[in-house]
């Protein structure tokens, strides 16, 4: 059983309390409420310790606009279904994040939440998800496959904007004219049904 080896409570404005651990196994957990943004992360959790994965527990209700941006440390991050949207570039130029692991009940993925995510290589996008804004996954050019689920309603412009080793975007049945018209044409090559093999570049 992982040993915690750093640990402290932040209250913030309003009384709200941020509760965090850092783990002999390199995990970072935060419980309870998170800043509002404005205050970086730097400032917030002054320790020694070394950390690489992020898990918030299901105490955390949102994540807001830039809580996690230029997390540097971050190669991987698990956000539990209490999460129902993450705020505006939340973790924007996150440069070592590797792994996003999402659950069902997150809806909403915001404007440039994972923009320039340049090591990014896995997010399964949950059965819940129904909005993903302008810029949200643009810049993450480890990426390589992507799986749009029948529930999403909406993808904003550039959503996946210089993902530049992108091998198929993987969309419901029926629905690959429909993306078509959400992605330049350089992209169209990608968007194939799920459950295809993987497209040919023309």
């Amino acid at each position: 059983m992982a040993k915690i080896i750093d640990k402290g409570q932040i209250t913030l404005q309003g009384g709200a309390v941020m509760s965090w651990n850092i783990t002999d196994d390199e995990v970072l957990t935060i419980s309870g409420a998170l800043w509002d943004g404005s205050v970086t992360v730097g400032k917030d959790i002054k320790s020694e310790a070394k950390f690489r994965h992020l898990v918030l527990d299901e105490s955390v209700q949102a994540i807001g606009i830039f809580n996690f941006s230029d997390w540097g440390c971050l190669e991987e991050v698990t956000l539990p279904p209490s999460i129902k949207c993450i705020e505006h570039a939340a973790f924007c130029g996150c440069k070592n994040l590797k792994r996003v692991n999402l659950s069902d009940g997150l809806e909403i993925i915001g404007a440039d939440s994972f923009f320039g995510c340049e090591s990014l290589e896995t997010i399964i996008l949950p059965t819940t998800l129904k909005k993903i804004y302008e810029y949200a996954l643009a810049g993450c050019g480890s990426l390589q496959e992507i799986v749009i689920q029948s529930s999403v309603t909406s993808i904003g412009d550039v959503a996946f904007g210089d993902c530049n080793n992108l091998k198929a975007i993987y969309v419901p049945k029926n629905k690959v004219d429909y993306y078509k018209k959400r992605f330049p044409a350089d992209m169209h090559w990608l968007i194939v049904e799920d459950g295809s093999d993987l497209p040919v570049k023309p």
